[in-house]
Order: structure tokens, then C-alpha cells, then sequence
């Protein structure tokens, strides 16, 4: 009898850690997309770039890539923030959008932490973003990445679309 409860709370024990993984990666997953760092949003962007042959092969690879981002990155977070932490992030983060107060996260303990923290976070992710080098070399059309480049040059310059504004002859060439 003794073993069969040792065992149960052995078992408790490892699932109840396991949830507070899940829902740490979950709590920072959120906090990354309220913060505009959301994979998804990239994704979209991405596929600006890559032929339309290969969309569904680098949706696949991406969808994969993903979740190990947002695995890695909840360990590193987790090194150095707790979950309590994470949320209260979110939470400012939140009402700082809605208020148009980016001060609430300014100065808040939490939000002194991780501004302590960023370049700490910046050196144990920057792995993760050879990985992510990687798979755009895989897929990444040069030729409609330049395009989407000078298009973007041409647009914050104002010689895009006819404006009247800006020198360019509107070639999307420079």
C-alpha cells in the first residue's frame, strides 16, 4: 500500500510540474503575441517572400520551428522569471496598450526586471535565431525579397504609388 501511494505521489508530482510548464509556455506565448513578437505574424510576412510553390512545405517546417521557439524560449524565460511574473507582464503590457501608457510597464518592478534582463534573454535566444536563419535559406525567394525591400524604401520615402511626393520614378528601382 505504501508503494502504491509513493508511486501516485511521485506521479502527481511529475504531471503538476509538467502542467506549470505547459502553462508557463502558454503565459508567454501570449505575452509574445500582445507584444507583436508572435511567430504567427511573421509567418504572414514570410510568405510574402517565398515562391507559392513552396507555401505548404514552409508552413509544415515553420509550424514545427514554432513550437520549438516557443519550447526554448520558455526555458530561457523561465531561468529568470517565474510564472507570476510572466503574467504580471501580460497584464501591464495589456493595460499599457489600452491607456496608451507605456509608463505602467516603465515602472513597475516587474517591468525594471525585464528591461535588467533584456540583454541577458537577448544572448540565451540568439541561437534560436540561427535556426530560424536556416529555414528562410531553405525557402526565402531572393528575388521578391529584394522587391518587398525596395518597395518598403520607396514607401518610407514617399516615392511610392504616385504621391507627388519623393523623387522616385516609381521602377522600384534605386
Amino acid at each position: 500500500m505504501k508503494k502504491l501511494l509513493i508511486i501516485l505521489a511521485v506521479v502527481f508530482t511529475a504531471q503538476f510540474g509538467f502542467s506549470q510548464k505547459t502553462t508557463f509556455k502558454q503565459d508567454l506565448i501570449k505575452l509574445l503575441e500582445i507584444t507583436e513578437y508572435s511567430m504567427d505574424s511573421y509567418q504572414s510576412e514570410l510568405l510574402l517572400m517565398i515562391d507559392e510553390s513552396k507555401h505548404e512545405d514552409f508552413k509544415k517546417d515553420f509550424a514545427v520551428f514554432k513550437e520549438d521557439y516557443y519550447i526554448r524560449s520558455a526555458e530561457v524565460f523561465q531561468e529568470e522569471f517565474s510564472q507570476a511574473e510572466i503574467r504580471e507582464l501580460t497584464s501591464l503590457v495589456e493595460k499599457a496598450k489600452k491607456s496608451r501608457n507605456d509608463t505602467l510597464l516603465q515602472y513597475s518592478d516587474v517591468g525594471k526586471k525585464l528591461r535588467e534582463k533584456q540583454s541577458i534573454l537577448r544572448e540565451k535566444l540568439s541561437h534560436i535565431g540561427k535556426d530560424y536563419e536556416y529555414l528562410l535559406s531553405k525557402y526565402i525567394d531572393k528575388s521578391k525579397y529584394m522587391e518587398l525591400e525596395v518597395e518598403a524604401v520607396e514607401v518610407e520615402s514617399g516615392s511610392y504609388g504616385g504621391s507627388g511626393q519623393g523623387t522616385g520614378s516609381g521602377t522600384g528601382r534605386r
